[in-house]
């Protein structure tokens, strides 16, 4: 098997190592397991093997090959690697570094904080059941606390949110949410209360809650609520 071949120097007596011509190996090529390991690589999305390679130090190798770009379905999929997560991760938040990692896998600090991307920059407007449904089913087994700082200001007339019964009801291992229906960012779409929550917000909100059956937590914050929004929560 052409995997197994293990990278040796020619045995040539009259092979010289030149210690000033810095280039006098660059004509030898790659051993064969380098080259198939890198085909794999490129090549990834129609060959995905991970499991299948038999040794863990090849394994590493190509995780450091693969494209960060790749689509995070065929990377949740076939990928739990905590080096390989926390790679991802970092590259694409490079500002922003998670606090209490020591005790999560990477892959699921990463959806969690992909989801909850997602979902503060959902503007109302633009929100499709399906597109979303897609995203929380490829983060579900993961995502055990939902974190919203912020949601996007809704421009129809009722002042309705993202709707959140579909995704709290689907995340099936969540424990801890926090959500703050609040505005950061409301650029030219500002008007008064565009921060405000509606009964609709919490009817909807409490159904997913209801299905929640492994929650523990639940905080909503810098939310002004009436007496109605208060007595729906409690029940």
């Amino acid at each position: 098997r052409a995997y197994y071949c293990e990278p040796q120097l020619s045995s040539d007596a009259n092979r010289h190592v030149d210690g000033i011509n810095l280039d006098w190996d660059t004509c030898n090529p790659q051993p064969l397991k380098i080259l198939c390991l890198n085909t794999i690589a490129n090549n990834w999305l129609t060959i995905p093997f991970f499991r299948e390679i038999p040794l863990g130090e090849d394994r590493h190798f190509l995780l450091d090959l693969l494209d960060l770009s790749f689509p995070l379905e065929n990377l949740c999929a076939r990928i739990r690697s905590d080096a390989f997560w926390r790679r991802a991760f970092v590259n694409r938040w490079k500002t922003y570094y998670p606090i209490d990692v020591d005790e999560k896998p990477w892959i699921r600090v990463y959806l969690e904080k992909h989801i909850s991307e997602m979902l503060e920059n959902l503007k109302p407007a633009d929100y499709e059941q399906e597109i979303v449904q897609k995203l929380v089913d490829l983060c579900s087994l993961h995502v055990r606390e939902l974190r919203i700082d912020h949601l996007e200001p809704p421009t129809n007339e009722n002042g309705d949110h993202i709707p959140f019964d579909l995704i709290l009801s689907n995340l099936r291992e969540l424990r801890k949410v926090n959500i703050t229906y609040d505005v950061k960012n409301a650029g030219n779409n500002f008007y008064l209360g565009c921060a405000t929550i509606t009964d609709k917000d919490i009817k909807l909100m409490t159904q997913g809650l209801e299905r929640c059956y492994e929650l523990t937590e639940f905080r909503l914050h810098s939310t002004k609520l009436e007496p109605a929004m208060m007595k729906r929560l409690a029940t």
